[in-house]
């Protein structure tokens, strides 16, 4: 069982990058800033933050190429970690997907699509006219001071943005885990093809803090996520 958890963030997060590479499913990667107790994006992402509509931090975003990968419909996906000073413990992660707000003209480019997509397997799927385009965050935080039981769970999942919502989920996510679950419920047709080889080439981080769960009795009360 490995003791270095930083360590082994970084090594799966590469060996996702090389996956998603090979199969075809980015249409660019941005190496991750390393530092001594984080992996940060490589440019400034304080703008998130701020209280602007989805469109302008999308497009701040891309300006700035501030993700880890850009998707083939330019949806873009961050990761970011914070350990402890010997890298063994896992302090805080912001996890997030940002679809392209403006998919739909995106894809009608039928010369970009000729390019990219063989078929349209990696876009179709949200862009029917039933479907709502909205970013998806995962947040985890250890430190008690942060920590409001219920209304803010150390970690907890937030859906388009919306400021209070802090959905329960059981403990924090390796890349791996988010990865595959953007992967999953948003290109499902995709992930399909590729998902024999994904549980090939991409193995789980075996560290006994990943098995820790976070969810107080009364968060599991209510509707959460927990996964083991």
């Amino acid at each position: 069982m490995s003791c270095d958890l930083k360590k082994d963030v970084v090594r799966q997060l590469r060996n996702i990058n090389k996956f998603l590479v090979e199969n075809n499913i980015i249409l660019a990667y941005q190496e991750p800033k390393i530092t001594s107790n984080t992996i940060e994006l490589s440019s400034d992402v304080s703008f998130v933050l701020n209280n602007e509509n989805y469109e302008s931090i999308y497009n701040e975003c891309i300006k700035n190429k501030a993700f880890n990968f850009l998707l083939l419909d330019t949806a873009i996906i961050q990761l970011m970690y914070e350990f402890d000073n010997r890298g063994k413990k896992l302090k805080k992660h912001r996890l997030a997907y940002f679809p392209n707000p403006n998919v739909e003209q995106f894809v009608e480019n039928l010369e970009y699509e000729n390019i990219y997509f063989n078929s349209k397997n990696i876009s179709v799927e949200y862009i029917e006219k039933n479907s709502v385009v909205f970013p998806i965050r995962f947040d985890f935080d250890i430190d008690n001071r942060k920590y409001k039981e219920i209304d803010h769970p150390k970690s907890h999942l937030t859906l388009g943005n919306y400021k209070n919502c802090r959905i329960p989920v059981s403990s924090w996510l390796t890349p791996k885990l988010f990865v595959e679950f953007i992967l999953r419920n948003f290109y499902y047709k995709k992930f399909k093809k590729i998902e024999s080889n994904w549980y090939l080439k991409i193995k789980e981080i075996t560290n006994s803090f990943l098995s820790i769960k976070f969810l107080s009795n009364n968060e599991k009360k209510i509707i959460h996520l927990n996964y083991e």
